[in-house]
């Protein structure tokens, strides 16, 4: 029984940021079950805490449909803890074992609310420098296919 990876992201992404992503999308789903929910961003326009909530929502209710018992959530966080790629994959074995479920949460550009962070089962950063939104799901998914091959003894992470 493979893994299921569900990504759930607000913002659509734009070439050449789309390419990134689909590039390791296309690696993993050989390897994963991967389903991407992906939302368009609310308009900037409006109030931010408005804004924010109605972002919050979508994830949360996308969270709701998929999530299972057992099922592991990371959400992605500049509050969470920044681990290196080995310590991904050892992650990633270790709880391969307790789930078939993985869900990755990205927010908006203003990220996730407390609210929503505390049902999470890990908070991961990816440091503290900021990244283009659009960029980081291509990271992500780079970064779980690397810890993938890890485990699996494959030369890509070197």
């Amino acid at each position: 029984m493979a893994i299921e990876v569900h990504l759930i992201c607000i913002g659509k992404l734009k070439s050449p940021f789309r390419e990134i992503a689909e590039e390791y999308e296309s690696r993993l789903k050989k390897r994963v079950d991967l389903r991407i929910h992906e939302f368009q961003a609310r308009s900037k326009a409006q109030d931010e805490q408005v804004l924010d909530r109605e972002e919050n929502e979508l994830v949360q209710k996308a969270l709701e449909k998929i999530r299972r018992p057992g099922s592991v959530v990371w959400a992605l966080s500049p509050r969470g803890k920044s681990i290196s790629t080995e310590e991904l994959a050892s992650r990633w074995e270790g709880f391969r074992l307790q789930s078939r479920t993985w869900i990755f949460l990205i927010g908006g550009s203003h990220g996730l609310q407390e609210e929503l962070l505390k049902g999470c089962d890990f908070r991961l950063a990816f440091g503290p420098m900021t990244f283009p939104h659009q960029l980081f799901r291509g990271m992500l998914l780079e970064q779980i296919y690397r810890a993938d091959t890890i485990l699996a003894g494959e030369p890509y992470h070197k």
